[in-house]
């Protein structure tokens, strides 16, 4: 997610800090182009989030926003509650307020899928191969795009694993038995 500033001349209201987190968080600002359907971040699962504000702005701020914004990402079920926040009161140059807003998807084993099929085009035909070799070895290159195959195999997993119906706590337990 690309990361978003606040004209200096904006108020630093809540609504100036929700269309801040609405616009950082909006499928035009990705940083990676995720918009073909393989890609979309709207039917990936999300893995985990982090949002670090800079600024004047109140943890309430934060909290709202990401209760209003959670449920349009698909959360792993073993995550639902996987945002991070990072606060610093400093504000940065020439700007009352920013938000960098970071996200794992499963939409990026996608992006994955296709710098591999790309390699795999060029690995064939052994272009440019001959300017790796001379640091590391074909071997460790073949083991490289495994290790790659392995983590889009995992992204595949992820996605298309259903959640488990309900899983109990230890605290649920101790819960339960009172």
């Amino acid at each position: 997610m690309a990361p978003f500033s606040a004209p200096r001349t904006a108020p630093s209201s809540a609504s100036s800090i929700d269309a801040l987190f609405t616009d950082a968080f909006a499928k035009e600002s990705l940083l990676l182009d995720i918009r073909r359907p393989s890609l979309a971040l709207s039917a990936a699962k999300t893995l985990a989030a982090a949002a670090l504000v800079r600024g004047d702005v109140a943890i309430s701020d934060v909290s709202r926003n990401l209760a209003r914004l959670t449920p349009a990402l698909d959360m792993a079920h073993w995550n639902e509650c996987g945002f991070k926040i990072g606060l610093c009161r400093v504000s940065p140059a020439s700007q009352p307020h920013a938000l960098l807003a970071l996200v794992n998807s499963t939409a990026f084993g996608a992006v994955l899928d296709e710098q591999r099929r790309r390699f795999d085009r060029l690995y064939t035909r052994r272009a440019h191969v001959h300017h790796y070799t001379q640091f590391i070895e074909l071997e460790q290159m073949e083991h490289a795009r495994a290790n790659v195959v392995d983590l889009i195999g995992e992204y595949a997993a992820v996605q298309s694993a259903p959640p488990p119906a309900r899983v109990e706590l230890p605290l649920d337990r101790a819960i339960a038995l009172r």
